[in-house]
């Protein structure tokens, strides 16, 4: 989904009586005002236009859309959580769109054993009104032999900004101009059989251009796991997954045990294409793809010489979508430098020692988040070190009565990589932004990081702790923990791979924190930051120049 910021940054500096301080000479912060409400987190943002934002905001079970002026302050509310029609059932807010330049308000209708409907309603962002004027999106039959369930593929991407996936469960794809949309479901199979999806497709006028009910995949569902699913601007679909051999194990005698699959849907429906993506006897951890042009997809992400989970190297190769013909296949292995920079000099001796044995040296546990597409035609990849571990403590029984154990969960988000590909696939740079996040049994809320690209350059934003600013050895660097005093960092890193890191702002303890998974980027160069503490918030809107 594209934000569109056009203007707003113009208004903005012209505004005398906004908060606005100058940080390095990239970009301008303007504050908003610190409120106060209990349970309120924000969703995201919806639209913006020349003096406005429109965001979607949570408080307790109820949902709102809101409208900000150019200080970042509330000055319209509307409660969207549900509305009763004359049937006496209830539509319930399933998602708030900004599509081919209008705003659309999503609601589902649940039937039990019957359908479940989505309808889609008008706008106007300037009145700030619904229209009255409510339509039907799509229904979904649940009464059926084979029931579907609406069900969105995102894969673990922070950057996934064409797909909707709404509370109600069904998943609402934008083709890149915006201009197209897409209603996707998975049928329910229980046999050993293909996987089929529903798929219609609808213009900017919600428009039916062409519908099918049941597409078979070439492949058997027990053996075949779906990842993402893409619309072109032509309205052609686009399915990723992994298809398993014989057994769902990755690896099979120390080689790979499954392939990845993009398979196109041409014609309506009507032709189906098969484009295998392999790295021969390497196994591929983490894949991505973007279109480049009408004829071209652009496929890349990590390998590993040894295990499904593990990163050696990135790998990157265009497809034809005419002609099949897989191009431009580069592969290139991390040094050892990269690989251990950040390391203690204990651990960084330990892989030396294995190294020298003749072992596989590799990163642990990253995902890809990203494809970014610079405006000097490189590509960028993005990925953070994830993992999940856990401990159990145990609390004494009274009055003889036995104790019991509890599990904690303890989210570790960790060192960032950013690795510049040229547009034949060549390996430009690559570089690793060393952080420790470690937070328990909260879902990591606070850590992770937000990106933003403007102007080739890359900017991380994320929480950290204070110590780290003037550490200059990353082995060394402080854990980031919740609720104590907090540094928002900001990392920039130039289209040379030069990284320069920064302090956004701090905060004391109890006071606002960043919230790197709600907070709004737009492909236009523009931030809008959210922070909150307990019953306490503030955005924080970043101007690039």
């Amino acid at each position: 989904m594209k934000y569109i910021f056009s203007t707003l940054a113009v208004f903005l500096l012209a505004c005398t009586h906004c908060h606005a301080q100058k940080i390095g000479s990239r970009f301008i912060m303007i504050d908003g005002p610190l409120e106060e409400q209990k349970r309120s987190y924000f969703g995201k943002v919806v639209c913006s236009g020349d003096d406005y934002f429109i965001i979607t905001r949570y408080v307790k079970s109820k949902v709102f859309l809101e409208k900000l002026n150019t200080q970042l302050q509330i000055v319209k509310s509307l409660e969207v959580t549900e509305f009763e029609d004359a049937d006496g059932k209830a539509r319930k807010f399933s998602n708030a769109v900004y599509f081919s330049g209008n705003v659309y308000l999503i609601t589902n209708k649940y039937i039990k054993k019957k359908s479940s409907i989505n309808y889609y309603q008008a706008m106007d962002p300037i009145l700030f009104e619904l229209s009255t004027n409510v339509k039907v999106l799509d229904e979904t039959d649940l009464s059926g032999k084979r029931p579907r369930a609406r069900v969105g593929f995102m894969g673990m991407g922070l950057s996934n900004m064409m797909a909707e996936v709404s509370e109600a469960g069904s998943v609402l794809i934008f083709s890149p101009d915006n201009k197209k949309l897409l209603n996707y479901s998975k049928g329910i199979n229980k046999r050993d059989g293909p996987d089929f999806i529903s798929v219609k497709v609808q213009n900017a006028n919600f428009e039916t251009e062409w519908e099918n009910d049941s597409i078979a995949l070439p492949y058997n569902s027990l053996l075949f796991d779906i990842e993402t699913a893409k619309l072109n601007n032509r309205g052609d679909v686009f399915i990723s997954g992994i298809e398993y051999n014989e057994k769902r194990k990755t690896k099979v005698k120390n080689i790979p045990n499954f392939k990845y699959h993009l398979i196109g849907i041409f014609k309506q429906g009507k032709e189906i294409k098969d484009y295998e993506i392999s790295l021969e006897d390497k196994f591929i951890t983490a894949c991505q793809y973007k279109f480049d042009g009408e004829e071209y997809i652009i496929v890349s992400g990590f390998y590993s010489e040894s295990d499904a989970r593990n990163v050696k190297g990135a790998f990157f190769l265009k497809v034809n979508l005419l002609t099949r013909a897989i191009s431009n296949v580069k592969m290139k292995a991390f040094d050892f430098d990269f690989i251990v920079s950040g390391l203690s000099e204990r651990q960084q001796e330990k892989q030396k020692k294995k190294e020298e044995k003749g072992k596989d040296v590799e990163l642990l546990s990253f995902y890809l988040d990203d494809i970014i597409m610079n405006e000097n035609g490189t590509y960028s990849l993005i990925a953070e070190q994830f993992n999940i571990t856990t401990y159990q403590t145990y609390s004494a029984g009274v009055n003889g009565q036995p104790g019991t154990w509890t599990t904690h969960y303890v989210y570790h988000y960790n060192d960032i990589i950013v690795i510049n590909i040229s547009s034949e696939g060549d390996i430009n740079w690559m570089t690793k932004v060393n952080k420790h996040q470690s937070t328990t049994d909260d879902g990591g809320m606070n850590s992770s990081y937000v990106y933003n690209s403007k102007d080739n350059c890359i900017y991380l934003l994320y929480n950290d702790h204070p110590d780290n600013l003037t550490q200059t050895e990353p082995s060394k660097f402080r854990s980031y923990r919740p609720g104590r005093e907090t540094a928002q960092m900001i990392v920039e890193i130039d289209e040379k791979g030069k990284m320069t890191k920064e302090l956004l702002f701090v905060s004391g303890r109890g006071e606002v924190e960043l919230k790197p998974k709600q907070c709004a980027r737009s492909t236009g160069g523009d931030m809008l930051l959210y922070s909150s503490r307990r019953k306490e918030y503030q955005f924080t809107f970043l101007d690039f120049k």
